[in-house]
């Protein structure tokens, strides 16, 4: 078996990392894997201590076949401090895994994205291996199958560097915005409305939004992502501690997987769905928010 190395983004969040890496040493697979912590430089002063404790933290950390600390001396920004750190990994790789720092994966969650990865290795149609799986309800669900859908979640994913190259090297903000305008239906249709309104937001701000970026380039290239019915990432970040999070409990207490390696790999796309619907309905707009932003829209055009 090949083992993607992983990179994990960090910044000010100690016991969040913590807990990740003590979930990844379970993985057995991890002492075949090398292991790189990208950790961007304080942009507050505030935050360096902090970030100074974390990072000999990682000088620490053991289990892994190598760690390496990608430390920046000044402050980049997550966006291109990620973007930086995983161009340098697939310098000399021709895959890794991407895990954010308030992941928590279960104990087979290496073993699933490494068979995963190297499964649709040379399927054009794959864009991704995600650990993740989101909220949704399904009937038996099995820790053996996964499902395809059209869309993407860097919560614990497993990507090629053609991929990634062919993702980033195609990000037009002014082409995106006209295409969604006159695809607004399709796009709903295919990949929720939720998901929609997040490709307009990125297009009209000319901000690079990951998750969002990689879902489009799904619709647009006919890919999809491949997803576990059982999900194999918890995720941490909707306790408050996060920049853009909140707090919801359904993301911290949601149900992961065990240790079963028995995964099973369909090598023809096609979709489930009962699974398809429900991932369009989470992605779906309550109505009452439809209304509310109806009625701000009609108060608006009263108040010109």
């Amino acid at each position: 078996m090949k083992y993607a190395p992983i990179l994990i983004s960090i910044y000010d969040r100690k016991i969040h990392l913590i807990r990740l890496i003590k979930s990844l040493q379970k993985n057995v697979e991890a002492k075949e894997t090398d292991l790189f912590i990208v950790s961007d430089a304080a942009h507050k002063h505030v935050h360096k201590q902090i970030v100074s404790n974390i990072r000999d933290y990682v000088t620490g950390i053991e289990g892994f076949k190598n760690v390496e600390l990608i430390a920046r001396e000044e402050n980049m920004g997550p966006h291109n401090s990620i973007l930086a750190a995983i161009n340098y990994v697939f310098e000399k790789n021709d895959r890794l895994i991407f895990l954010e720092d308030d992941n928590f994966v279960s104990e087979n969650f290496l073993a699933y994205l490494n068979e995963g990865l190297e499964f649709y290795k040379n399927h054009h149609s794959v864009l991704s291996i995600c650990g993740y799986n989101y909220p949704i309800s399904i009937k038996n669900p099995s820790s053996k199958y996964s499902y395809f859908f059209p869309s993407y979640s860097a919560w614990g994913v497993g990507i090629w560097r053609e991929k990634w190259e062919a993702v980033t090297q195609d990000v037009d903000f002014t082409r995106i915005g006209t295409e969604v305008k006159k695809e607004r239906k399709q796009i709903e249709k295919k990949l929720g409305e939720h998901v929609y309104r997040a490709i307009s937001s990125m297009s009209k701000r000319q901000v690079y939004l990951g998750d969002v970026l990689w879902s489009y380039h799904c619709y647009k290239n006919n890919m999809v992502s491949v997803f576990p019915e059982v999900s194999k990432v918890r995720n941490y970040g909707h306790d408050g501690q996060g920049i853009h999070g909140g707090v919801n409990d359904k993301f911290i207490n949601q149900q992961i997987d065990g240790n079963s390696k028995n995964f099973h790999f369909e090598n023809e796309i096609s979709f489930n769905d009962e699974i398809y619907k429900s991932v369009l309905k989470y992605f779906s707009i309550p109505l009452y928010t439809k209304v509310k932003s109806y009625l701000k829209q009609i108060y608006l055009k009263i108040r010109k």
